[in-house]
């Protein structure tokens, strides 16, 4: 499904990850094991959040930041989309949670979406598409997930990727401000048992096998409560499938990807990345990164790489193109032009700054 938007730009975008900082050479596993998965996923350290906290406490802590950085009254917030697939609780939503915890109006429009990592692709459509036709003005889409969580201690195929992480991004109406936003969003559900945590849901409730280790085919430690990984599936959907998919998005709206500054793809493995990023013909200096020491963070990868890499977005107006993959196995890309005004921002959050939910 393709859309465009005009008159709405992206005014701040603002992140936030633990203190805790987890590398992967600490890690109680067999260190040329571990070598390897640093050489082909590029990711040497992650920021790993506390038991106590939650997805939603490192996204109002962005959000927080983002508010008061940009000097805006919540209440002026008449949009606000939330994307987390680690919600607070199972019902209910965790938006309007988060719409209080924030101070935004009782009036607001709030929505939480359960999306991974092409999260933060489907949350900005969703909030472009809401601004659009209510009157309001400004729009929040926050995005975060706390994957470590879901990761079983002794599973050596999901420990060294997973970080954490939260975002606040801040879209504004304006109609003097012209540039287009084009979006595609799809999926592959066939094949969403490659990123599962298989028990926990209402298909397969939690029970005491759940919490049991076990072995499976491929030699790798789980237990059915977490998350599993069948990682070569994964990295084979991202270099035969991504590509084309930019290609025809680039196609379909003549968009001519020799004028795009920067691509920003989910982070999940720099060696899938840097194949993607070949296989679409651009160089690989336009390709931004913040694996090495963020890992993966999920649907907030794509925000949390932007601020990462703010000091080359300042100069000039930025053409970029934003494409998530993944768990689902679902994908979203983007065509934004950011302009030289929007601001980027990054807090360390720790658990004595968490906001407690007054429940």
């Amino acid at each position: 499904m393709y859309s465009t938007f005009t008159k709405i730009k992206i005014k701040a975008i603002a992140t936030s990850s633990p203190c805790t900082i987890e590398r992967n050479l600490d890690l109680p596993f067999d260190q040329d094991a571990l070598e390897k998965v640093i050489e082909i996923t590029g990711i040497e350290e992650r920021r790993i959040a506390d038991d106590d906290t939650c997805s939603t406490d490192l996204i109002c802590h962005a959000a927080q930041e983002l508010l008061n950085k940009e000097g805006l009254d919540p209440t002026e917030v008449g949009v606000m989309v939330l994307v987390t697939q680690f919600a607070d609780y199972i019902v209910p939503s965790s938006a309007h949670i988060v719409q209080k915890r924030l101070g935004m109006s009782d009036n607001a429009l709030a929505i939480q979406v359960n999306e991974g990592c092409s999260g933060y692709v489907y949350g900005l459509q969703l909030a472009y598409s809401l601004l659009a036709t209510n009157h309001t003005k400004h729009a929040l889409v926050l995005v975060g997930d706390t994957t470590s969580r879901v990761c079983y201690k002794d599973d050596q195929s999901t420990r060294p990727l997973f970080g954490d992480a939260g975002s606040a991004t801040l879209l504004h109406k304006d109609e003097i401000y012209n540039s287009k936003a084009t979006f595609e969003l799809g999926g592959d559900g066939s094949k969403f048992t490659d990123i599962i945590m298989e028990d926990g849901g209402f298909r397969n409730p939690i029970s005491e096998k759940s919490f049991v280790p076990y072995t499976d085919e491929k030699g790798i430690l789980s237990r059915k409560m977490d998350l599993k990984l069948d990682g070569m599936n994964v990295y084979m959907f991202g270099i035969r499938v991504v590509p084309k998919l930019i290609k025809r998005f680039a196609k379909e709206t003549e968009l001519n990807l020799n004028a795009i500054d920067y691509f920003v793809l989910h982070q999940a493995n720099m060696s899938m990345n840097r194949k993607i990023i070949k296989k679409i013909g651009v160089e690989s200096e336009r390709a931004l990164y913040s694996l090495k020491s963020m890992g993966n963070t999920a649907c907030a990868s794509i925000p949390i790489t932007i601020t990462h890499n703010k000091k080359h977005l300042k100069d000039s107006d930025r053409n970029m193109i934003l494409c998530g993959f993944g768990i689902g196995m679902s994908w979203g890309v983007c065509n934004i032009q950011f302009d030289k005004e929007s601001n980027y921002y990054h807090v360390d959050y720790s658990s004595i700054e968490k906001i407690k939910t007054n429940l």
